[in-house]
């Protein structure tokens, strides 16, 4: 992942800011950052099982360094997270993976914007980019961004990765995938173009997958997490490593 686009959208400036103080805590440790941006100041929401309170005011003047020729600066910051709680992991979540894309978190269509205008921002093909800009409404954060690995991310990472895998296997647009975290049945949902559950593509993926989420929680400890915002084009090179599958018949 090497190009950096200049973020022109509310959203993504959440969406960094988010992941920037998740990595005060540590993506390993058990936290949700919920950022809403109501344009004169953001709240910053969420729990975290980490005790110690951070110094928000510190925390926001270093990101506005450190991104000052990316985005807007914030001024203005309340910090309303729960601090020492006790959270559960979360053992299964639904991805949406698009198969033909670049980045497979976003539709193809939508790269081909982040190409062409070389800048990340919002487009949900109704409103312009000047229309979602403009709006005084507040802007949040999204998953998986500010979502601790055992919050969903590592699912989440999972899904990207084999979806990676079958853009060449299957054929259709979408991979609608529920994965959880045991070991003896870790998918409970999968089907291609919003199809019923294809129990043939489910034993597919578990012949050809080994569900090693402890080895992709290592990979990710090494990334930088402000490159899946600051480059929406590409994707992590470890998600996209390519298995010698068996094709699927």
């Amino acid at each position: 992942m090497k190009t950096i686009l200049e973020i022109q959208d509310k959203k993504a400036k959440c969406n960094l800011f988010a992941d920037f103080i998740l990595q005060k805590f540590g993506i390993n440790s058990a936290t949700v950052i919920h950022i809403v941006d109501h344009n004169n100041f953001v709240v910053v929401n969420g729990y975290t099982n980490k005790k110690d309170i951070l110094n928000m005011n510190e925390i926001t003047t270093e990101f506005n360094k450190k991104y000052s020729q990316l985005v807007s600066p914030i001024t203005h910051t309340i910090d309303l997270l729960d601090y020492g709680q006790e959270i559960l992991p979360v053992n299964s979540i639904k991805s949406l993976i698009y198969l033909t894309s670049d980045n497979n978190s976003y539709h193809y269509s939508l790269v081909d914007k982040f190409k062409e205008n070389k800048n990340s921002y919002l487009f949900d093909g109704v409103r312009t980019y000047e229309q979602l800009e403009n709006t005084h409404r507040p802007s949040t954060s999204e998953f998986p961004h500010g979502y601790s690995m055992n919050q969903g991310r590592t699912l989440h990472y999972y899904s990207k990765y084999i979806g990676y895998n079958l853009m060449r296997e299957v054929i259709g647009t979408k991979l609608s995938i529920e994965l959880n975290t045991s070991k003896e049945k870790p998918i409970e949902f999968i089907s291609v173009d919003w199809n019923e559950h294809d129990e043939k593509l489910e034993s597919y993926v578990l012949d050809s997958f080994d569900f090693n989420f402890d080895k992709l929680n290592e990979n990710i400890k090494k990334m930088d997490l402000s490159l899946e915002v600051t480059n929406p084009i590409e994707d992590f090179d470890f998600l996209k490593e390519k298995l010698e599958l068996d094709p699927f018949i």
